[in-house]
């Protein structure tokens, strides 16, 4: 499989609660030098709410990785990923999955 490089910015979910963690991620694009465009979710309600495009997310872009917190409030990360997994439309978009436990 012959990888070819994105003509635009890599589009990143940080799925995200930890103001902290939101930076650090931050930085390290920043430094980086990525091409990326990285969109910001605090819980996992509003993490499903973007990826279906519900809402105010209805223009939202669609990611191209999804960085995953599985310490959320309200519905945690591990439901989010099995509701990402059982959806057609979104499994294809790959998930890391960040955990400071």
């Amino acid at each position: 499989m012959k990888i070819t490089p994105l003509s635009r910015p890599l589009e990143i979910l940080l799925v995200e609660d930890n103001l902290a963690d939101i930076r650090l991620l931050q930085e390290v694009l920043k430094e980086a030098n990525a091409l990326t465009h990285l969109s910001i979710v605090r819980d996992g309600t509003e993490a499903l709410a973007f990826l279906r495009r519900e809402g105010s997310y209805a223009q939202a872009v669609g990611p191209d990785l999804i960085l995953l917190d599985l310490n959320l409030p309200g519905k945690p990360g591990l439901e989010v990923l099995a509701e990402v997994s059982a959806e057609p439309s979104l499994r294809r978009i790959p998930s890391v999955v960040l955990t400071s436990s």
